[in-house]
């Protein structure tokens, strides 16, 4: 009996050419996606070689990149040509003062288009932002000099607490990197971009010099500034040196009507649903209003109606009060010496901030001295 023999296969030359087509299609699109995501993270992973001799300055603000302060101020330092800019901000403008405490934590970080700079956006908070790129991983070069700003308003007194410009500068003098805060006092009424183009131009001589002094001189070692801008910009009398006072901003605290929700329209969507829960929150009211009628205490009383304790889908039946907060003003402390009073009087107000107590009269007069040198200083008054 013959056997058979089996014969190897052979696909046909025109499978063959299509399958090698394919393949060679699918390599090329793989290879440019992955192209695509490394494009912004090749700086951080691979930082390319500096060829600009420029000293670096690192900008980040408390307002997102498209920020009229830190577009104004940008403009003005890659116009003057002093320095290469590098820019470090938050995605979210809101986003908080304080770096992240969390021993691990992962950021996500994009590449921005910026004339004149490079940008990038990161998912923290400026205090963030200020050591990531000063850690060397993101930027090609470390940056010589940290600036946070332009914010829009002061940052004076008790308010530098929860400033984020001043957070971010602060964290800058913990890597070890000269740095300042830059504010301006705007009002609605009465501040214009144009102000934060003239207040970022007049801001340049103390730059230059700080950027010269970080690497000579380090008078703003252990230190960083705080600068505060007067509106309106144009009639300002020049800089003087200043301390932390105790200025305070005045909060108003305002009850709205429960149909004046800011929220809008609950999320009881269902009719017998819906009015349940009416029937409960008049239950509700009605008690809490017999409570707070036999009690001397004047508090808000938020009332919880129904729903178990620790319950996930009780969170829906809880009464909702709601609240408006309005600053209404600065609530100044009198001291001629302070940065609130210096704005008052039309001056900006350079005050040295640190870990120490910077009111040290040493600290006071080595400022004086080395920002007499440069530009013109009220010392008409006893710091």
């Amino acid at each position: 009996m013959a056997s058979l023999k089996e014969r190897p296969f052979a696909p046909p030359p025109s499978l063959v050419s299509n399958l090698r087509e394919a393949l060679k299609e699918r390599a090329a699109a793989e290879h440019s996606d992955s192209n695509d995501a490394d494009d912004n993270m090749k700086v951080a992973s691979h930082p390319p070689e500096e060829t600009d001799e420029r000293p670096c300055v690192l900008v980040s603000s408390e307002g997102g990149i498209h920020s009229d302060g830190l577009t104004a101020l940008v403009r003005s330092l890659v116009k003057d040509g002093c320095c290469k800019v590098y820019i470090c901000v938050s995605q979210n403008v809101n986003a908080e003062v304080v770096p992240s405490t969390a021993k691990q934590k992962t950021f996500e970080v994009c590449h921005v288009d910026f004339e004149g700079a490079t940008a990038f956006e990161v998912s923290g908070s400026i205090a963030d932002c200020v050591s990531l790129g000063l850690s060397g991983v993101l930027f090609p070069k470390k940056p010589s000099l940290v600036i946070c700003g332009i914010s829009l308003g002061s940052n004076c007194g008790f308010h530098t607490f929860s400033s984020a410009v001043v957070a971010g500068a602060r964290q800058a003098l913990m890597c070890g990197i000269p740095s300042m805060a830059l504010s301006l006092e705007w009002k609605d009424t009465e501040s214009y971009e144009d102000d934060l183009v003239a207040a970022a131009h007049f801001c340049l001589p103390l730059i230059r010099t700080a950027l010269t002094d970080s690497q000579t001189n380090r008078v703003l070692d252990g230190l960083f500034l705080n600068i505060n801008m007067p509106t309106p910009f144009s009639h300002n009398k020049g800089f003087r040196i200043t301390q932390q006072g105790s200025s305070r901003p005045k909060i108003k605290w305002q009850v709205l009507p429960s149909q004046k929700s800011p929220f809008g329209v609950g999320l009881c969507k269902q009719t017998a649903i819906g009015v349940r829960v009416a029937q409960l929150g008049l239950a509700a009211s009605a008690a809490g209003a017999a409570r707070r009628a036999n009690s001397s205490s004047k508090c808000i009383e938020v009332e919880s109606i129904a729903g178990p304790p620790n319950g996930s889908e009780g969170a829906i039946h809880k009464k909702k009060h709601h609240f408006r907060m309005e600053v209404t003003e600065m609530v100044g402390d009198g001291d001629k010496t302070s940065e609130f009073e210096a704005l008052r009087d039309g001056f900006v107000s350079v005050t040295p901030l640190g870990p120490r107590n910077e009111s040290d009269p040493d600290v006071l007069r080595r400022l004086t001295e080395w920002m007499g040198s440069f530009v013109q200083l009220d010392t008409s008054l006893p710091l």
